[in-house]
């Protein structure tokens, strides 16, 4: 299937989600690195 059998607002809701679960992984890895951070610390 190609993109021109899509129609365009298809396509951007289909954009629109990947570019959240991208954003979402990203945060969701910040938080983490900033848990272990915080563990890291609280340990010494």
């Amino acid at each position: 299937m190609t993109t021109s059998t899509l129609p365009k607002s298809r396509q951007q809701l289909i954009l629109t989600v990947l570019m959240v679960c991208s954003l979402l992984i990203r945060l969701d890895d910040t938080v983490l690195s900033t848990a272990r951070e915080g563990d890291a610390v609280g340990a010494r």
